[in-house]
């Protein structure tokens, strides 16, 4: 259980049993609620399932179970137990604002909603359904009144230590430094020798820097445990070692992650691999991520984690690099299996990135092109493959080399050839993109810090997009970059880019969700934005591939015009580029279309719509069609620019765009 979690802390319920149990039984009801006031869920567990094993009917045995499993953050038995109270308890609200948590967790935000405005529509000034509200209204990007409940709930009842931390929380995520202090402060006073207090202490001094502060809170709060045989000092230590590589002391989060005791859970093991590849022992690195994977299979993100150094580098680990491309093979060959073939050739062309020399990787690469009927780049490639990288013995090769022979024999004209074109597969320029995460915003409790390879998997997935060129402004070079907030990612993406992108990503131990806001990098404007949740296998690759293309369709599609011939034109894109024969394309003159607020959208002056393009011949890598003039265009010229949009209707009363040097001049005097 994540520390926020732990610091939404439930008032504890406290039902009365609707039939008389055993002393045994309200003896470990006692215990367990116990623990709950003193925020230990592992204990209350221990003592609630103790009673239910005497009397599976006692109503706060079970309310109480499904208290300390939400707080462990076991939301679908939290809700299990919940229904099983339900008819014991009939209509109590103690048990309803666990229901309405529980539901706030598992993103059921209107059925939440509904259960806390029936409280207050009965007791309206109800502290804990207003709380509840509150987190309602945060997670839902209503700020405004996510504090204004809060501060709310706080008149009612001053002290009360989740409100508190909630409201510290939701002023660091605004980063309002001093209000959150403020709050903090309040909340140390009250309860000084609370662990949650002490932990969300030393989040916030970290959030801003202080380091000295945050190792201060972090040694009170392991003070106050029992020692390392506490469940919850695993979970101090964990939270002491994301917060020392967030320093970048990747050093001493080893010394501590290698020191604790108890049981290896998967969120020490990725700190444990992060902080090895940190300290530069990338050997080190490999092996626990791969004991991680022999732990959790379908842990995408761990290989992903694997799959980095790999991806990028000719480096050694010649053997974690053979491992991690036939795990991607086999997964291209599912994905074949089920006539997914865009997503068999994904894993297929991550295969061949991962391990450059294999000729498996090419083989399967080559075939599945040919199955997906592009019959012009699979030659293409082939010749590429044969020239260098499949080698002579290589068992596939003989069989390639017919394919390649039988290819070239039977080869037809393409409008490459027609129209003179020696290379038609160079890559078009598209819109440039950045992508962006923030630093400290996503939830990540198995996999601290993985919301930078999410990132680059995203950027990797996008960038396939036809239209899109994902760069790293400062760089120039294809990535994504961490930013600390907004302005940042603004001021960086201005002027070097056309888009940028924030990503944000949760996960559970059953779930995993992502979402991106697009933004123009000329104004700051939102494009679009979009959210995606999955469980069960693959659902992290689901996710990212899910908001990749729903970004893709956001970015507007568009060709340039390599020659003209007449009333002909060849432009640089065709089928591989998801361009269909009988589109009708807008062209525009040259370098006069800029992205508009609105998705897939340009904005432009109707002076420069030169007429439209109706395609009439599409190969995979060109195209060809049939210009129509509109008004008095009567041409077009190699550079000029078509778009996949419908072309505005000719308006005589159009006025005529000012002379732009006139209009800037003009509208930058004070």
């Amino acid at each position: 259980m994540g520390c926020k979690r732990m610091a939404l802390m439930l008032a504890v319920v406290s039902l009365s049993p609707l039939f008389a149990a055993p002393s045994s039984a309200r003896d470990e009801v006692v215990r367990g609620t116990q623990a709950l006031q003193a925020d230990d869920p592992y204990a209350a567990v221990d003592a609630f399932r103790g009673a239910l094993r005497v009397n599976p009917d006692y109503v706060d045995a079970r309310v109480g179970m499904a208290q300390a499993l939400f707080l462990l953050g076991e939301y679908e038995e939290a809700a299990r137990e919940a229904a099983m109270a339900r008819p014991l308890a009939q209509n109590d609200r103690s048990l309803t604002l666990l229901e309405a948590r529980i539901a706030t967790a598992q993103m059921r935000y209107d059925e939440a909603l509904l259960l806390y405005q029936g409280i207050l529509a009965q007791r309206p000034h109800d502290t804990e359904a207003n709380r509840g509200l509150a987190e309602v209204y945060a997670l839902t990007g209503q700020e405004e009144r996510a504090g204004e409940a809060l501060r709310q709930s706080l008149r009612h009842v001053p002290g009360d230590l989740r409100t508190l931390l909630q409201l510290t929380v939701l002023h660091d995520a605004a980063r309002e430094q001093e209000e959150a202090a403020a709050v903090l402060e309040r909340a140390l006073r009250l309860y000084p020798e609370n662990i949650s207090v002490r932990a969300q202490a030393a989040e916030h001094a970290a959030l801003y820097g202080d380091w000295e502060t945050a190792d201060f809170h972090l040694e009170r709060a392991l003070r106050f445990l029992s020692g390392p045989q506490d469940p919850r000092f695993q979970e101090m230590a964990i939270l002491q070692a994301s917060l020392q590589l967030r320093k970048g002391d990747p050093a001493a989060a080893l010394t501590t992650l290698e020191t604790m005791k108890g049981e290896v859970t998967r969120s020490t093991l990725y700190l444990m691999a992060r902080a090895s590849r940190e300290v530069g022992n990338e050997e080190a690195a490999q092996n626990v991520a791969q004991r991680l994977l022999g732990l959790y299979p379908d842990d995408e993100i761990a290989r992903l984690f694997r799959e980095a150094p790999l991806v990028s580098s000719y480096s050694n680990h010649d053997l974690a690099r053979n491992q991690a491309a036939s795990w991607r093979l086999t997964q291209g060959a599912k994905f074949e299996d089920k006539y997914l073939y865009n997503r068999a050739f994904d894993e297929y062309r991550r295969a061949r990135m991962i391990d450059k020399d294999s000729p498996e990787a090419w083989v399967a690469y080559l075939r599945i092109l040919d199955k997906m009927g592009y019959r012009q780049l699979y030659e293409e490639s082939l010749s590429v493959a044969l020239a260098g990288d499949i080698q002579s013995g290589t068992q596939e090769r003989p069989s390639l080399e017919r394919d390649l022979e039988l290819l070239q024999h039977g080869r037809v004209d393409t409008l490459a050839d027609l129209w003179g074109i020696t290379n038609p597969w160079n890559r078009p320029q598209e819109w440039r993109l950045a992508v962006f995460v923030f630093e400290n915003q996503s939830s990540l409790p198995l996999h601290d810090g993985a919301q930078n390879l999410l990132a680059e998997r995203f950027a990797d997935l996008v960038d396939q997009s036809p239209d899109v060129q994902v760069i790293q402004p400062q760089s120039g070079f294809f990535g994504a970059a961490t930013v600390k907030d907004f302005p940042e990612a603004f001021t960086q993406a201005r002027g070097k880019t056309d888009y940028f992108a924030i990503l944000r990503f949760d996960e559970t131990q059953r779930s995993f969700s992502g979402g991106y806001e697009l933004y123009l990098s000329r104004t700051g404007e939102s494009v679009r934005s979009s959210d995606g949740l999955r469980t069960g296998e693959g659902r992290v690759s689901g996710v990212l591939d899910e908001l990749s293309r729903s970004l893709s369709q956001a970015i507007p599609r568009v060709m340039r015009i390599l020659q003209v011939e007449d009333d002909r034109i060849l432009a640089d894109k065709g089928s591989w580029y998801s361009v269909a024969s009988d589109e009708v394309w807008t062209a525009l003159a040259a370098g006069t279309a800029t992205p508009s607020r609105l998705p897939a959208q340009v904005d432009y002056d109707v002076a420069n719509v030169l007429g439209t393009v109706q395609l009439q011949r599409v190969s995979e890598a060109l195209s060809e069609g049939l210009f129509v003039k509109q008004g008095d265009f009567d041409f077009v010229a190699p550079g000029d620019e078509l778009f996949l949009m419908e072309a505005p209707a000719p308006d005589s009363q159009q006025f005529l765009a000012p002379d732009p040097a006139l209009r800037r001049r003009l509208l930058s005097i004070p």
